[in-house]
């Protein structure tokens, strides 16, 4: 019978990502359900645990700046000097992308992209690429904040990567509408 593993090992984890396991990770917020953009099965695994609906896009969280912008091109400005002032940390952008990315996390040709405070995880994401994620709970019920609490999401299957999670309150999801900077949530950034 599969179990969670509880571990603070990055290479496993990265392992079970490129294997395309969902896996629970500690981020400067909460816990979140990742598994990597590249592996549809595996984003679909996100929805099914989460019971999240279908029409919700997932976040993707990256490493850097850097390849935030090798996956969505080259940021506005206005969003640039934003993630100057909020990366990393708890700041999700919602930026325009290719069809393809927007494909890949149920985007509308928008996806919202985040640079987590968390060197543990910034470390995994150089290992594995841009990560689909959102908080790990059921739809609709309180984030995981520790590793247990996260296994216990996951259920019967699953890797958690052992580690401190951050602020217990979401990031702050912002979106560039024409020339405003809309904040769509308000977290644990905060916008002036």
């Amino acid at each position: 019978m599969p179990m969670v593993t509880i571990t603070s090992d990055l290479d496993l984890v990265a392992s079970a990502i490129e294997a395309g396991q969902v896996v629970a990770v500690p981020t400067d917020t909460v816990y979140g359900i990742c598994a990597s953009i590249s592996n549809p099965r595996a984003i679909e695994k996100i929805y099914d645990v989460k019971a999240r609906p279908a029409g919700l896009a997932l976040p993707v969280l990256v490493a850097s700046r850097e390849a935030a912008e090798s996956l969505v091109g080259p940021l506005p400005q206005a969003v640039r000097d934003l993630v100057n002032r909020g990366w990393p940390g708890a700041l999700t952008v919602v930026v325009p992308c290719s069809r393809a990315v927007a494909s890949q996390v149920g985007g509308d040709g928008t996806v919202g992209v985040r640079v987590p405070d968390s060197e543990q995880l910034r470390a995994l994401l150089e290992r594995t690429g841009p990560l689909a994620t959102t908080s790990c709970n059921r739809h609709g019920e309180d984030p995981a904040l520790t590793a247990e609490e996260a296994a216990v999401v996951l259920g019967r299957e699953g890797v958690v990567l052992r580690g401190p999670s951050g602020l217990g309150i979401a990031s702050t999801v912002v979106e560039l509408r024409g020339d405003d900077l809309v904040v769509l949530r308000q977290g644990g950034f905060t916008v002036s």
